[in-house]
C-alpha cells in the first residue's frame, strides 16, 4: 500500500470541498502534535488509539465525545479533513475546526479506495459504507455552512458572531452530564447547506407537520409550467406557426397555454435532452462563485455532475377539462411526415450489401438510413421514383440479446437468447383509447380539422381485429385502436404491430399503463416505439386536481401505492434508463427515501415529475380560459307519502335494533362487527330517498312482533321494562308498521316491486283489468307496464262506443299480458334471489298484500279512524262508461296526476320542461333502481332520453353518447356516477342533476366535468336533489364540515362519518298521517313564467298534449293519459319491460328472530343484505 501517494492526496486541500466549521470546547489540555494544514490552520489528526485517556483542563482524565469518535472515524478513512484554530474567550477555550469532504471525483481516488480497502479491519465494505454514511450526515446536522462562520479569524470575530447566530458548542471530550446535541432533520439541513446558512433551530419548529398525502399534493403543486425554448431554424419555424395559429387544416383558435404544451412535447420529442442526475444536488461554494454536486442517496461529493438522459416520451397531465385531445392532434398533425431515427447501434449495420446496387437503391437506403420522409413531395416525384420508395419501405435488422437461466440436472446453465427480426419504419401515430372515448376522439378530428388533414385507420369496438397489410399500415397518419381491440393482440406473438418501430405511441387515460398485469399494458411495453405519451388529467389518484367554479377538490388517496404506480409508469413504460433494468431501484432510491424524508428525496422526486410532465398550473390557464358560468344548487324536496313510509321504515328497524339489544354486545347493529351490515343498511335507506320496495309484509308483522312483545316486557317490580325515550321509539315504529301495513297500495307495490302511477278519470272497463288499486277521489292505480298496456288498449278501443263485451274482451285480450308480466315478475325475483335482495315472490304473498291485514280487526275505534278506511269501493271510485260517447272522448281527459316518488316528479317535471325549451339535461345516478324508475317516467311521457350505464356495452354507451350529442331536440342523458370519470365531453348539456347527494367531492367535481370544460359556451346550471328531512340533509351538512375543516379522507364512506353516525342513532321519525296525499304532482320551480302547451282549442277526437302553467313561480304539469307525445298507440322509445334492467338491486333489509317459545329479553332485530 503507498501509503505517500494517499497522503498527498488527502494533504491537498485543492480536492476537496469546503462544507463548514464546528465549534468545539473543553480542548484537551495536551493535544496531540499538530502541523501546518494548507489554510494556515491545523491540521486536526486524531490518535491511532481512540481510547487513549484525554487530560482535562482541570487535571481529570477522560474519552473523546461520541460526536468526536465519528469525526475521527471520517478523518482516518479520509472521507473528511478538518483542520482547526483555538480562541480563548474569558480563558474559556473555544475551538473552530473548518470540515472538508473529499471528492469522489478528485485526481488518484482510486488509490484513497484502495487504502480504505486494506484498512478494513475484518468489517465488509457495506459495513464501512453505512458507517461512513451514517457519521457524515452526524456531522453535517451539527454544521454552520455559513462563510462568515468558515472566515473567523479573530476573537473579537467569534464573539460578535456568537452575539447574532445560533450556534452548536460540541465538547471535545466525554462529560458526565451532558444533554444530547440538538440536530435538525434531513430537510432542513439539505436547505442550510444549499443556502449556506448558519445553523438554526427556529424556522423548522415552525414548520407544520404535513401527512405523507399532503407532501406528495405540494409537490406535484410546484410542477413548472411548460417554457418556450429555441433551438434550429426548422424548429423555431414550427415554433413560430404554433405560437402564431398558423397551422394549416386547424379550424379551431388553441389558447396560449395549448400552444406552449404542443411545443414542449414537441421539443421533448426531437430534442431529447438530459437532467441532472436525481440522486445529485448542486452545491454552491462558500462564496457561491463556483458549484459542486452532493450524491444525497451515497452521502459523497464530485466536482463534476452525472446527467441522466430523459426518453422522447412523457405524461400530458393538464387538467381534465383543458383539450388534452387537441393537444394530441395538433402535435400530430406537425410532425406527421416525420419518420423515426433508426437507432445508432442498428443504423449502419441495416445497409451492409454485397452486390452492386443502383443509384436508385442507393438512394432509398440513404433515405431509409437517414430516416428522411418523402411523402409530403409526393406531388413533386415521378410515379416509378413513389413506386421504388413504396416497394423499398425504410427498415433495420433488429437484434437483442437476453440470458436466460435453465436448471440441468445438477447445475444452473445461462443461456444466451438472440432475438433478430426486420423492423419497419412508421410515420404514423399509434393511439390507443379506451372503447367508450373511440367516438369522441373522431368528433375531435372532425370538429378540429379539415376533413383531409389525417390519413386515418380506425378499429373501434366490436370491429375486425384483422390488421391490413403492411403497406397500409405504413402509409397512415393515425391508427386509432380501441382499447378491447389492442388487449386481443396481445395474445399473438407474431402480431404486426410487433413488426414495426413506430414513431409514436399515444395512450388516452394513460393511467391504465401503470398495471403491471393488463394486456394493454403488457403489449404496448413490448412494442418497438421512438417516442410514447401517456394523456391523462389523473396520472394516479392523488395526482388529480379538479377545480370547479375555482374551487379546488382533491382525489382521496394513497401517497404510497400512488408513488409505486407512477413509478411503474415512468420506469416500464417510459423506460427512463435509470430504472428500468432494476424492478427495485425506484422504490429503493425515489419511494423509501421520500417517505422517510431523506436528504434531497423531495427535490430528486420533483425534478423527476418535472421532466416528465406537461402541465399548467390552475392559476395560469385560469387567466386565459373564461368558461362560461357555473350555477350549483342544492334542491330541498318535500318527501312523498311512500317516502316517508320507507324512512320510518328503515328507522323502525335501527330503533328497535337499539332498544332490544340494549346498545351492546355484537346484536346492536353499531358493534364493529356489523360493519358491512351496517354500510348495506344505510345504502338502502339513501335509496329509500327515491323509491323503496325492499320491505316485505312478512318483514313488518315481524317488526310488530317484536315492538309489540318488548312494550308488553315489565321488570320484577311490574314497571315497564325499558326507559320511556325508548318506549317512545318502539310506539313510533310500531305506528310505523301498522301505517304501512294498513296501506294497500303500499302492500301491492312492495309485493312486485313498481312504481306507483295515479291516474284520474279513468273508465271503469280498463280500470278494472288493469290498476292495481283505486284511490280517493276516482283516481286508479297503475306500475309502469300496467300503464304502458292502458295506452296501447287505448288506442285500439279509442273508436268503440258501447259498453256492451267490453269489458269481457278487454279481459280476453289482456290475458297474454298478465301471462308475460308474471313471468317477467317471476324471472326478476329469481335475479333478486341471486343477488340476496330477499325471499321469493310467491303468489300467495301477494294475494296476502292485498288482502286488509288480520290483525286490524284488533284496532280501537281511534286507530281504525286514523289507519283504515273501508268505506272506498272498488267500483264506488271510478268513473262509469258513458253509453254513446267513444273511447277516446271518455279517456281523452284522464291524466297522469303524479308518482309514489317526490324526487321522481320532480326530477319528471324538470325534464318535461327542458324538453320543450329544447334544452339538454345530464341526469347522473348512484343506484341503478332510481335510473329504472325514471326511464320508465320518461318511456311513459314521451321524453326522449338515453341511457350510459354499465350494463350496457361500451359500444352502446358510444353510440348513445354520440346521438345524445347530435340530436337538435332537447333529450336527457341519464349516466352512471361511475363512469364520469372517464375522461368524457359532454358540452352538449347545459343541465346537469344528481339524484342522490354524491358523498365524494372528487366523483361530483369529474361529472360536473363532463359538462363545463373548455368548448362549452353556455352557462351550467347544476341541481342536487336533496330529501328533506332525510339522512341527504346531514350527508349534506357533513360533507361542507369535512371540507373546510380539510378532512375530506377521513371517512371515505357515509357511516363511517361521526356526524353522519350521530345522525342515525337520533333515530327521527318524519311526519306522517294516513290521510296525507300519497303522490308527489309534477312539479317544479319554474325557468320562466311562459305556459308550455295549450289544449284549449283541441275538440275531440284530437289527442290533447302535456301543457303547463306556472303559479307563484311553480310550474305544474297537466299531463294526458294519452297525449299528442305518443304515434300510431306506441310510446316512442319505450317497451313494455326493460329486460336489460332487470338486474335492478332489491336489498332486503330485515330479518327476525322468531320463535313461539323466544325469550323476550333477548328479542333482536338482525339486518342483512
Amino acid at each position: 500500500m503507498d501509503l505517500t501517494s494517499v497522503t498527498n492526496v488527502t494533504n491537498d486541500l485543492h480536492n476537496f470541498a469546503k462544507i463548514g466549521t464546528l465549534f468545539f470546547y473543553n480542548f484537551p489540555r495536551t493535544p496531540s502534535f499538530s502541523t501546518l494544514a494548507p489554510d494556515d490552520w491545523n491540521w486536526y489528526d486524531p490518535p491511532y488509539n481512540e481510547k487513549v485517556h484525554l487530560l482535562t483542563q482541570d487535571g481529570g482524565k477522560s474519552n473523546y465525545a461520541d460526536f468526536l469518535l465519528e469525526v475521527n472515524y471520517l478523518v482516518k478513512r479520509g472521507v473528511i479533513r478538518v483542520t482547526y484554530k483555538q480562541f480563548c474567550i474569558r480563558r474559556r477555550k473555544i475551538i473552530l475546526g473548518r470540515v472538508y469532504c473529499l471528492f469522489n471525483d478528485c485526481a488518484n481516488y482510486g488509490k484513497v479506495e484502495t487504502f480504505r480497502e486494506g484498512t478494513r479491519r475484518g468489517k465488509p465494505t457495506a459495513w464501512h459504507q453505512s458507517r461512513q454514511k451514517k457519521a457524515l450526515q452526524t456531522v453535517l446536522e451539527v454544521l454552520d455552512f455559513s462563510p462568515i462562520a468558515w472566515n473567523i479569524r479573530s476573537t473579537h470575530q467569534l464573539v460578535r458572531y456568537f452575539q447574532m447566530y445560533q450556534t452548536v458548542l460540541v465538547s471535545f471530550i466525554k462529560q458526565r452530564f451532558s444533554g444530547n446535541i440538538h440536530r435538525s432533520s434531513d430537510s432542513f439541513t439539505m436547505y442550510r447547506l444549499l443556502n449556506r446558512k448558519p445553523f438554526q433551530t427556529s424556522n423548522e419548529q415552525q414548520q407544520p407537520i404535513l401527512s405523507l398525502e399532503e407532501r406528495v399534493i405540494a409537490l406535484y403543486n410546484r410542477i413548472q409550467s411548460p417554457i418556450v425554448n429555441r433551438h434550429d431554424t426548422q424548429f423555431n419555424s414550427a415554433v413560430s406557426m404554433i405560437l402564431n395559429n398558423e397551422i394549416k387544416d386547424l379550424k379551431s383558435v388553441l389558447y396560449k397555454y395549448q400552444r406552449r404544451s404542443i411545443v414542449r412535447m414537441l421539443e421533448k420529442e426531437l430534442y431529447p435532452s438530459s437532467s441532472l442526475s436525481p440522486n445529485l444536488v448542486v452545491v454552491p461554494d462558500l462564496y457561491k462563485t463556483n458549484l459542486f454536486y452532493l450524491h444525497v442517496t451515497e452521502l459523497t461529493f464530485q466536482r463534476d455532475k452525472s446527467t441522466l438522459s430523459l426518453p422522447r416520451s412523457g405524461i400530458l397531465a393538464e387538467n381534465m377539462g383543458l383539450g388534452k385531445t387537441c393537444l394530441c392532434l395538433v402535435l400530430i398533425y406537425i410532425t406527421k411526415y416525420q419518420l423515426p431515427t433508426i437507432p445508432k447501434e442498428f443504423r449502419y449495420k441495416s445497409q451492409q450489401t454485397e452486390k452492386v446496387i443502383s443509384l436508385q437503391e442507393l438512394c432509398v437506403n440513404m433515405l431509409s438510413r437517414e430516416s428522411l420522409s418523402w411523402k409530403q413531395f409526393r406531388s413533386e416525384l415521378p410515379a416509378s421514383c413513389i413506386k421504388a420508395l413504396r416497394s423499398h419501405p425504410p427498415s433495420f435488422q433488429y437484434t437483442t440479446s437476453t440470458n436466460e437461466t435453465r436448471k440441468s440436472a445438477r447445475l444452473k446453465v445461462n443461456d444466451t437468447i438472440t432475438i433478430s427480426k426486420q423492423l419497419y419504419l412508421s410515420a404514423a401515430t399509434l393511439v390507443i383509447v379506451p372503447d367508450n372515448l373511440y367516438r369522441q376522439w373522431i368528433t375531435e378530428i372532425d370538429k378540429h380539422f379539415s376533413p383531409n388533414a389525417f390519413e386515418l385507420l380506425g378499429f373501434p369496438q366490436g370491429s375486425d381485429p384483422e390488421f391490413p397489410p403492411l403497406e397500409k399500415l405504413l402509409d397512415v397518419d393515425i391508427i386509432l385502436i380501441a382499447s378491447s381491440i389492442f388487449a386481443r393482440e396481445n395474445d399473438s406473438s407474431d402480431s404486426i404491430l410487433r413488426c414495426i418501430y413506430w414513431k409514436r405511441l399515444i395512450v388516452d387515460e394513460g393511467h391504465s399503463m401503470s398495471s403491471k398485469i393488463s394486456r394493454p399494458s403488457e403489449l404496448a411495453r413490448s412494442l418497438y416505439v421512438e417516442r410514447k405519451w401517456v394523456i391523462s388529467g389523473t396520472p394516479t389518484r392523488g395526482l388529480t386536481r379538479l377545480h370547479v367554479n375555482k374551487e379546488e377538490v382533491q382525489k382521496p388517496f394513497n401517497a404510497k401505492d400512488d408513488l409505486l404506480k407512477l413509478g411503474f409508469l415512468i420506469t416500464k413504460f417510459l423506460n427512463v434508463p435509470l430504472w428500468s433494468n432494476d424492478p427495485k431501484a425506484w422504490n429503493q432510491q425515489v419511494v423509501r427515501p421520500f417517505i422517510s424524508k431523506c436528504f434531497n428525496s423531495e427535490l430528486q422526486l420533483f425534478q423527476i415529475l418535472n421532466s416528465l410532465m406537461v402541465r399548467h398550473s390552475v392559476t395560469e390557464v385560469e387567466d386565459q380560459v373564461d368558461l362560461p358560468p357555473l350555477v350549483h344548487d342544492v334542491v330541498l324536496i318535500e318527501p312523498g307519502y311512500y317516502n316517508r313510509i320507507s324512512v320510518n321504515l328503515f328507522t323502525s328497524l335501527l330503533a328497535t335494533n337499539a332498544v332490544t339489544s340494549e346498545r351492546t354486545d355484537r346484536d346492536y347493529m353499531f358493534h364493529p362487527s356489523n360493519g358491512a351490515e351496517l354500510r348495506r343498511l344505510i345504502t338502502n335507506l339513501q335509496r329509500a330517498t327515491f323509491y323503496w320496495t325492499g320491505f316485505s309484509v312478512e318483514d313488518i308483522r315481524a317488526l310488530m312482533s317484536i315492538c309489540q312483545k318488548s312494550l308488553k316486557k315489565k321488570n320484577d317490580d311490574g314497571t315497564a321494562y325499558y326507559s320511556p325515550r325508548d318506549r317512545d321509539l318502539l310506539q313510533n315504529s310500531l305506528r310505523t308498521a301498522k301505517l304501512a301495513l294498513s296501506n294497500k297500495r303500499w302492500r301491492t307495490a312492495s309485493a312486485i316491486h313498481e312504481m306507483n302511477y295515479y291516474v284520474s278519470n279513468v273508465i271503469h272497463q280498463f280500470a278494472s283489468n288493469l290498476s292495481l288499486d283505486t284511490y280517493r277521489n276516482g283516481l286508479t292505480t297503475y306500475g309502469a307496464p300496467q300503464l304502458y298496456q292502458l295506452q296501447k288498449a287505448f288506442f285500439k278501443y279509442r273508436f268503440v262506443r258501447s259498453q256492451l263485451g267490453l269489458e269481457e274482451r278487454l279481459t280476453e285480450d289482456l290475458k297474454p299480458f298478465w301471462k308475460n308480466y308474471w313471468n317477467l315478475v317471476w324471472r326478476k325475483d329469481i335475479q333478486r334471489i341471486k343477488n340476496h335482495d330477499g325471499q321469493p315472490i310467491k303468489q300467495e304473498t301477494i294475494a296476502s298484500a292485498i288482502k286488509n291485514p288480520k290483525w286490524s280487526t284488533k284496532f280501537t275505534a281511534k286507530e281504525k279512524k286514523e289507519l283504515t278506511d273501508y268505506s272506498d269501493s272498488f267500483t264506488e271510485t271510478m268513473s262509469e262508461f258513458r253509453e254513446g260517447e267513444s273511447v277516446n272522448d271518455q279517456l281523452r281527459q284522464s291524466t297522469v296526476v303524479g308518482t309514489g316518488s317526490a324526487k321522481l316528479s320532480y326530477l319528471t317535471a324538470r325534464l318535461l320542461e327542458h324538453q320543450a325549451g329544447g334544452i339538454k339535461s345530464l341526469v347522473f345516478f348512484e343506484f341503478e333502481d332510481s335510473a329504472y324508475y325514471l326511464s320508465e317516467a320518461l318511456d311513459l311521457l314521451g321524453v326522449k332520453y338515453f341511457m350510459y350505464a354499465s350494463y350496457k356495452k361500451p359500444i352502446e354507451r358510444a353510440e348513445n353518447l354520440v346521438k345524445f350529442t347530435e340530436i337538435e331536440s332537447g333529450a336527457a342523458l341519464i349516466m352512471d356516477l361511475k363512469l364520469a370519470s372517464h375522461g368524457l365531453t359532454i358540452i352538449a348539456a347545459t343541465r346537469v342533476y344528481f339524484i342522490n347527494p354524491v358523498w365524494r367531492r372528487d366523483l361530483e367535481a369529474q361529472a360536473i366535468k363532463r359538462a363545463h370544460r373548455i368548448g362549452q359556451q353556455k352557462e351550467v346550471k347544476v341541481e342536487t336533489l336533496i330529501l328533506r328531512g332525510t339522512i341527504e340533509e346531514e350527508m349534506l351538512q357533513q360533507r361542507s364540515a369535512e371540507s373546510s375543516s380539510n378532512n375530506e379522507r377521513d371517512s371515505a364512506s357515509v357511516i363511517e362519518n361521526r356526524g353522519i353516525q350521530e345522525y342515525v342513532l337520533k333515530h327521527e321519525f318524519l311526519p306522517i298521517n294516513f290521510h296525507d296525499v300519497e303522490y308527489s304532482p309534477f312539479e317544479c320551480s319554474s325557468i320562466s313564467n311562459k305556459p308550455i302547451g295549450s289544449n284549449s282549442e283541441k275538440e275531440p277526437p284530437e289527442l290533447l298534449e302535456t301543457e303547463s302553467r306556472v303559479d307563484n313561480g311553480i310550474r305544474r304539469w297537466n299531463v294526458p293519459l294519452v297525449s299528442m307525445n305518443y304515434e300510431n298507440g306506441q310510446v316512442v322509445g319505450s317497451k313494455l319491460v326493460k329486460e336489460g334492467s332487470l338486474t335492478r338491486s332489491r336489498k332486503r333489509a330485515i330479518e327476525t328472530v322468531t320463535g313461539a317459545n323466544t325469550n323476550l329479553t333477548r328479542k333482536k332485530v338482525r339486518f342483512f343484505e
